[in-house]
């Protein structure tokens, strides 16, 4: 005869939290997700009704989506800019205002669709983006970063006046210099100049001298010539102002002494870039993907060609984020399908004659995780943040561990990617995380991603709260905010704003209640449930079951749990635990083999759907003539999602 095991029903009255809303004291509409939409945490970590956004611009910039964002302090105005990058043209908004206008010498410098990185040097914003010439804004027009001449010739006549030159033969060359004395390399603009005549009164009558675009920035030109018979070595002959185009040379080759500059080269097309010790460093070349180049220290607009230091030479992976930690530039390394990675660290020691690259040391991090774009790198107390394809993970500057770090008062796990944060991690559209944006922002790490699997651009928007202002809670949290896709972040003013990421608006974040107006749909986290009596009717919502069972041999298991559900439907949902049903997927091995002997088995079984009094479940054997046993019955509740 067979043996069926009576019906057992679990009763938990012991939970820690309880679920209160802005409408009810103690139920949800259906439309107020279980998945923590909308929610904020506090630094005891309750969960509070979260702050919305609302537009910085209520005429968009153009119809596209804001490829650069930046904002800088003008000096010179002594105001606060804000940079925008739309449509290949960089618009500025002063400080208060909230509305965009095209920068002078800004209109289709950019390609559209690229993105472009800005960062503050020497109180200009300097912006790359890898394809076009990098530019710099100082807050009233838009130049070249370096005022390299790349074309023009001048005329030239040699001729016996009351000139000192010498018999020989002469190469003119020209460089320009901008308002702050950035030189950049001079070009030839006259060659095979021949002064046959020993007398000692000749002269060279130089017209038609090339000006320089308005894009450059020049305000002083440096003439330079060769000497007699020497035609490789160039000295400067004399300053012209930025418009003169005629100049008669009449000097001696004994008065001049101050040589050509040869290593003012313009940057080279990096797609990120970085200010450190008086530096630029930056990497994205699309020829030379594994270099990591830098400028000459204290001359950022200058790249001399050879300053560059191949990082993993020959291991397949370009560069795909420079950022700086401490005395350190960190180089993120990856295939475009993020599964092969790497992390190195140059390191720069703080001590004399350290501006040399001969007293740097590459090192390669033991890391097993690294950046998947420049973007997705935020800086947070002395952590780096950054996206992975596995997750997010935090670089201490020497390794990344999966135990808490213990320099910070919110402790950040390395095992970021996990149900415990948010469930729609798991649909984060990989192909796509290069151009996730991250950033951190009063406590708070914010991200922008591809939500799904059909993204198309960022299209959702989270929030890690590590809480550094106390120190109660030992644990960050993460939220999941309105679906608003942003497309890279800065803050201006004490504000975090946000470049969309499909259209020319930009967004002011963490502020006010309302999403643009709309109403902004959240709720409340208020007390901790007791377990007492007088709790046990109130309503929790679930998001898992973990259930471990076990079976001598094959076995099936119905697992029932009761809802509130609408009178024409029944009064519960069932699972069908069998040998072959796709519930067991998310589950863990604990011992023995399936089906041959003892088995125990862990399953996750997903309560999302769950809205109700979900108090009591039932759990019944549905045929099959096997006895089986309960080992371990949780329920997880969700209200707190912290890492573990």
């Amino acid at each position: 005869m067979a043996f069926l095991p009576n019906k057992v029903t679990y009763r938990i009255p012991v939970f820690d939290g309880g679920l209160n809303t802005k409408w009810t004291d103690l139920s949800a509409p259906a439309h107020m997700s279980p998945s923590l939409l909308q929610v904020a945490y506090s630094d005891v970590g309750a969960a509070t009704l979260a702050r919305g956004y609302r537009k910085l611009n209520d005429t968009r910039i153009e119809s596209f989506p804001v490829d650069g964002l930046h904002s800088f302090y003008d000096s010179v105005n002594q105001e606060g800019k804000l940079v925008a990058v739309c449509n290949g043209t960089v618009y500025a908004a002063a400080s208060g205002s909230s509305a965009f206008s095209p920068a002078t010498g800004g209109t289709s410098v950019f390609t559209q669709g690229k993105d472009v990185c800005a960062r503050t040097v020497e109180d200009e914003a300097w912006m790359t983006n890898g394809y076009e010439s990098a530019r710099r804004y100082d807050g009233s027009e838009v130049y070249l970063v370096n005022p390299g001449l790349t074309s023009g010739t001048a005329s030239a006549l040699a001729s016996f006046g009351v000139g000192s030159m010498s018999t020989g033969t002469y190469s003119y060359k020209m460089s320009g210099e901008d308002a702050d004395g950035r030189e950049g390399n001079a070009a030839t603009i006259t060659t095979g100049i021949v002064i046959l005549s020993a007398a000692v009164k000749n002269e060279v009558e130089l017209t038609d001298i090339p000006v320089y675009p308005a894009s450059a920035g020049v305000v002083t030109k440096y003439l330079y010539r060769n000497t007699a018979g020497v035609s490789n070595l160039w000295y400067r002959v004399t300053a012209l102002t930025a418009n003169q185009t005629t100049y008669l040379d009449q000097a001696s080759d004994s008065v001049l002494s101050t040589s050509e500059v040869t290593d003012n080269d313009a940057p080279t097309l990096c797609k990120w870039w970085w200010y450190h010790r008086g530096r630029m460093f930056g990497a994205g070349d699309v020829t030379y993907p594994m270099r990591l180049y830098y400028s000459k220290a204290g001359h950022p607009h200058a790249w001399p060609a050879l300053n560059y230091l191949e990082i993993g030479k020959g291991d397949g992976m370009p560069i795909t984020s420079v950022r700086v930690m401490g005395n350190s530039v960190i180089v993120h390394k990856g295939t475009p399908d993020g599964r092969t990675v790497a992390l190195y660290v140059v390191y720069m020691p703080d001590s004399e004659g350290s501006t040399t690259s001969s007293n740097w040391y590459v090192i390669k991090s033991p890391a097993a995780y690294a950046a998947m774009g420049d973007k997705g790198v935020a800086e947070f107390e002395n952590m780096m943040a950054f996206l992975d394809r596995g997750g997010l993970y935090a670089f201490n500057g020497e390794q990344i561990s999966g135990s808490p770090s213990t320099a910070q008062a919110g402790q950040y796990m390395a095992q970021s990617r996990s149900d415990n944060i948010e469930p729609d991690v798991s649909q984060w559209k990989s192909s796509l995380l290069s151009k996730a944006a991250m950033t951190a922002y009063d406590d708070s790490l914010w991200l922008a991603v591809p939500g799904s699997p059909t993204s198309l651009q960022n299209d959702a928007l989270y929030v890690y709260d590590y809480s550094v202002s106390t120190k109660q809670r030992g644990d960050g949290a993460w939220s999941k905010l309105n679906p608003l896709g942003i497309n890279n972040f800065s803050v201006h003013n004490g504000t975090l704003v946000g470049g969309s990421a499909t259209d020319g608006y930009v967004y002011e974040l963490d502020t006010g209640y309302s999403a643009d107006g709309a109403n902004l749909d959240s709720y409340f986290y208020t007390m901790t449930m007791a377990g007492e009596e007088k709790h046990w009717d109130l309503t929790k919502v679930w998001r898992y079951l973990w259930l471990t069972v076990d079976s001598p041999g094959a076995w099936n298991l119905d697992v029932k749990w009761w809802v509130d559900k609408a009178a024409t439907e029944t009064g519960s949902d069932t699972i069908s635990l069998t040998s072959t049903g796709t519930e067991w997927d998310v589950g863990t091995w604990d011992s023995g083999t399936w089906d041959s002997g003892t088995d125990r088995k862990t399953v996750r079984i997903n309560l999302a759907g769950c809205v109700g009094r979900t108090i009591q479940f039932k759990f019944g054997n549905s045929g099959v003539d096997t006895p089986w046993s309960i080992y371990r019955l949780e329920v997880e509740y969700n209200l707190r999602s912290r890492r573990y």
